[in-house]
């Protein structure tokens, strides 16, 4: 019995909870694209981000649509990911930013955005 006890003491210890996880919802304030020397107005819009393990996803539609950005850094107050195409998405204390460039174009976007309760799918 002190082992299984033991054993459910160590795992709650070391075992990532969902609560020490981010859920974000995000509104995008400004949103510019650098397209042949012309800046143009971007996507505005809402979207949930989800913090995972080792990534963070993106809720369906929008400029994000489903996304997965591979986590370098992690607190609660900080975060900062980055996509397969360069992309950077950082968040601190209540506001995000977004970064992509490619030889096509540059965006950068920024917003607010505040802590909701995370839903337990499935």
């Amino acid at each position: 019995m002190r082992l299984v006890a033991l054993a459910v003491f160590l795992i709650s210890i070391t075992s990532p909870s969902l609560a020490e996880y981010l859920t974000l919802e995000c509104e995008i304030k400004q949103h510019i694209i650098l397209r042949e020397h012309e800046p143009v107005d971007g996507m505005m819009g809402t979207f949930i981000m989800h913090e995972r393990n080792k990534d963070i996803t993106f809720s369906r539609g929008g400029y994000f649509d489903g996304g997965t950005f591979d986590i370098e850094f992690s607190t609660p107050d900080y975060l900062k990911a980055a996509g397969d195409y360069g992309q950077t998405f950082i968040y601190r204390e209540g506001k995000f930013h977004f970064s992509f460039i490619s030889y096509m174009h540059v965006t950068s976007m920024s917003g607010q955005c505040k802590h909701v309760p995370r839903v337990i799918e499935g």
